[in-house]
């Protein structure tokens, strides 16, 4: 039975942990977890009811796969801490600007699958994109995708495209929250009071994203569905279009991809 070392407890470690374990992916025996923070360490042992540790280099040790769930910048000094790996060892990363051929060089040619999943994974609606370094076979992408499967849906893309994965889907739950905070103001400006605007904003988008998920309808039919000839949502749609909206989005995007670009290239 594989035994799996998560490296970092943060959120994204805990919402793998948290997934896992209500999935019934891997028994609480066979994951073991690292964590610097004691208390955090005691938060997720009494949580979870697993093992968490504050030796990285044990948790090496003792796991088959490693999954790393530390921001990007603490990347060097992980390598450091652990040293070269022992042989047999293979990795998923979750670190966005970290490309697979960075940890190949440093743990000697290990089979790597990055991931790019998002906050959505706390709730197990994420939607993560998975891709191969050179050293991985499809049975490790395969375990891989089984493991994010347990936060939500996956999808594979060639490394390449992680970028602008990142630019949408990565920091995409922002982009909803700011819409929904945006939408809310604008509620309490046509006089709906505060609770009611949050209410209907948030139904609204949860509604809508599952009309578009199981009616499987192109976004511009769904439109139309909604905006009939003269009423009001043709109205708002023409100030969002005047306002130039869709490629403020378009450069909001770009901005994100080539941050990310630039990222991988430290």
């Amino acid at each position: 039975m594989t035994r799996i070392g998560i490296i970092g407890g943060g959120n994204m470690g805990e919402a793998l942990l948290k997934g896992l374990l209500e999935k019934r992916v891997v028994r609480r025996r066979n994951l073991l977890v690292g964590e610097l923070d004691a208390t955090r360490r005691t938060y997720l042992r009494r949580r979870y009811g697993v093992h968490a540790i504050s030796d990285n280099r044990r948790v090496v040790r003792r796991c088959d796969l490693l999954i790393l769930a530390v921001k990007p910048q603490e990347f060097q000094k992980l390598f450091e801490e652990i040293g070269p790996p022992p042989k047999g060892k293979r990795f998923i990363s979750i670190a966005a600007g970290i490309p697979t051929r960075w940890i190949e060089k440093r743990s000697g040619k290990a089979p790597v699958i990055r991931v790019m999943p998002n906050l959505a994974a706390r709730v197990g609606e994420s939607i993560s994109a998975l891709a191969k370094g050179r050293f991985a076979k499809r049975s490790h992408l395969e375990e891989a995708r089984t493991i994010f499967g347990a936060v939500g849906e996956t999808v594979v893309v060639p490394e390449r495209r992680l970028d602008a994965v990142t630019a949408l889907s990565g920091s995409g739950p922002a982009y909803v929250a700011y819409l929904a905070r945006v939408l809310m103001k604008a509620g309490e400006t046509v006089g709906l009071p505060k609770p009611l605007s949050k209410r209907l904003v948030l139904q609204t988008f949860l509604g809508s994203s599952r009309y578009l998920i199981e009616e499987e309808i192109d976004p511009d039919r769904f439109i139309q569905k909604v905006a009939s000839k003269g009423g009001t949502t043709e109205a708002a749609f023409l100030i969002l279009n005047r306002g130039g909206l869709p490629r403020l989005f378009q450069r909001a995007l770009q901005a994100a991809a080539r941050r990310s670009r630039q990222l991988s290239r430290r």
